[in-house]
């Protein structure tokens, strides 16, 4: 598989605490975005993986 993406939710839970977020994870053959956001778009991260460099 050359390229695909994924887009959904995930969520993440303990005996104390829980979280979600929005999950879009793009795959090219030489590189890889990962972004994560919270509810509303709040608290948003993105790891970004082009050849050998993150």
């Amino acid at each position: 598989m050359q390229e695909w993406r994924f887009e959904g939710r995930v969520a993440i839970t303990s005996p104390k605490d829980s979280w979600s977020a929005h999950i879009e994870w793009n795959h090219l053959p030489n590189s890889e975005t990962i972004k994560l956001s919270g509810p509303l778009g709040q608290g948003a991260v993105a790891i970004e993986l082009t050849g050998d460099v993150v």
